[in-house]
């Protein structure tokens, strides 16, 4: 049997993906709206 476990943050707020983040240009600095910390 398979549990789907999701990443939420602290508040309960689903993340839909960790894998891709969004930059400031090609080779820019991580836009701070993309950060997530999971719990």
């Amino acid at each position: 049997m398979e549990t789907n476990k999701k990443l939420t943050t602290a508040t309960g707020t689903p993340i839909p993906d960790n894998q891709n983040i969004q930059t400031a240009g090609p080779r820019g600095h991580v836009l701070l709206q993309d950060l997530h910390n999971p719990d």
